[in-house]
């Protein structure tokens, strides 16, 4: 189809441009759509990439698709807050056995939950404009 050409064609000229605007990454085909943009000066894995593929619906072609975070993004995050709770869960139970100073060991697990949510925060702190951006040049793209 015309538009899945398109697509791949200005990824592929895209990856060539650096230095000329945002440069936008991925692949294009019938099966699937990946677009991400890549950062001049920095590589930010909690930039959002653009996951879909065409569809024909009553004879058009249709681009259907969300925005993700990477999966190691993902299974980090994950793996942070799963620790944060153990660590919370372990000071609770040593606290209520012991009823002694452990509240320390209770809130060092607090912290450490708090950090992660901080740490994602400002990892997608600039990542909000890449959407728009995204959806800016594939719209641009295949609706020429």
């Amino acid at each position: 189809d015309e538009s899945v050409r398109r697509l791949a064609a200005a990824l592929k000229e895209a990856e060539t441009g650096f230095g000329q605007g945002p440069v936008f990454v991925g692949e294009a085909n019938e099966r699937v759509v990946e677009v991400q943009r890549l950062s001049r000066y920095s590589e930010n894995w909690f930039n959002p990439y653009f996951l879909g593929h065409f569809e024909q619906i009553d004879s058009k072609t249709v681009l259907k698709g969300v925005f993700t975070t990477h999966w190691i993004v993902k299974l980090f995050l994950a793996g942070w807050t799963l620790f944060s709770f153990i660590w919370i869960a372990f000071g609770l139970l040593v606290l209520l056995v012991s009823q002694s100073a452990a509240w320390m060991f209770l809130l060092s697990g607090l912290v450490i939950l708090v950090s992660g949510l901080a740490f994602y925060k400002i990892g997608t702190f600039n990542s909000k404009t890449h959407i728009s951006l995204i959806s800016e040049f594939i719209d641009r793209t295949i609706s020429h």
